[in-house]
């Protein structure tokens, strides 16, 4: 008679038999995912960093939209200035009118005096000389019309308004509400600033000194 299968202590037919007993440990829950507690933590320090960020963005756009003025200003003022070294009169009017060369001092308060004036800087003048590179047409939006092509806006959209000695007595007269500045300078460029309301105090302008 053959020998029983050798067996454990516990009774179990032992490892060594063939047989094979496999132990299953307990089962440990995934470590993937967020929870809710920690999402919300992430949804917080987004806000925050928004809240922020977005107000520092803001002000450096409108400081960089000033600061743009400033140059296009100054760029519109200096095209003058080297015109009337040239041509001995201020770009208005009629070039091929001598007695429109000169006269009381002019601004250019409609859009057809700012398109002759653009026009003559950038290059429609005897000497066919570009005196100013900056493009003239700064949209107003993406319907802007044909009306718009000639005219050069400021960062707010609005025309750059653009005074001439055209008296040649070496300053310029700016009249608004009933009240007269005048300016030692032979040209001055103003922008009405964000606001777009003529003579506040965020004008962008330039100029040398105001003779009372």
């Amino acid at each position: 008679m053959k020998n029983p299968l050798p067996s454990s202590p516990s009774g179990l037919p032992s490892p060594r038999s063939g047989f094979h007993v496999f132990q299953c440990s307990p089962s440990v829950p995934s470590a993937s995912g967020f929870t809710l507690v920690e999402m919300l933590v992430v949804v917080a320090i987004i806000a925050i960093l928004a809240s922020i960020l977005i107000p520092s963005v803001g002000a450096a756009q409108k400081s960089a939209k000033k600061r743009k003025a400033e140059v296009e200003c100054n760029a519109i003022k200096t095209a003058v200035e080297q015109f009337f070294s040239d041509f001995k009169y201020m770009p208005w009017g009629d070039p091929d009118d001598a007695k429109s060369r000169v006269g009381d001092d002019a601004w250019t308060q409609t859009p057809d005096e700012h398109k002759n004036a653009m026009s003559l800087l950038r290059g429609e003048n005897k000497l066919r000389k570009a005196y100013l590179e900056i493009s003239t047409r700064d949209a107003k939006d993406s319907s802007s019309s044909e009306e718009d092509e000639g005219i050069f806006y400021d960062p707010w959209k609005n025309p750059y308004h653009i005074g001439m000695d055209r008296n040649l007595d070496q300053q310029v007269d700016y009249t608004y509400g009933g009240s007269t500045k005048t300016y030692k300078t032979r040209v001055l460029v103003l922008s009405n600033g964000p606001d777009g309301e003529p003579d506040t105090d965020d004008d962008i302008r330039t100029f040398d000194l105001i003779l009372d």
